[in-house]
């Protein structure tokens, strides 16, 4: 089983989802379900990493 992130504080959580909710809105990933489990507190480091990546190559004008 993958383990889950852990945060030490709520407002960390908090911080997560609100970016991922504005990095989706901005059309820089489109699943919504990131945000979603950011909300849920079920991101996992090897999420976190994809979607850095993604987000990464995408405001560098790579195609992904």
């Amino acid at each position: 089983m993958t383990r889950k992130l852990e945060f030490e504080h709520d407002w960390q959580w908090d911080q997560l989802s609100t970016a991922l909710d504005g990095l989706y809105h901005k059309g820089l990933f489109g699943d919504y379900n990131w945000a979603e489990k950011a909300s849920k507190r079920e991101i996992t480091a090897a999420d976190a990493l994809f979607l850095s990546t993604v987000i990464l190559a995408r405001q560098n004008g790579v195609d992904v």
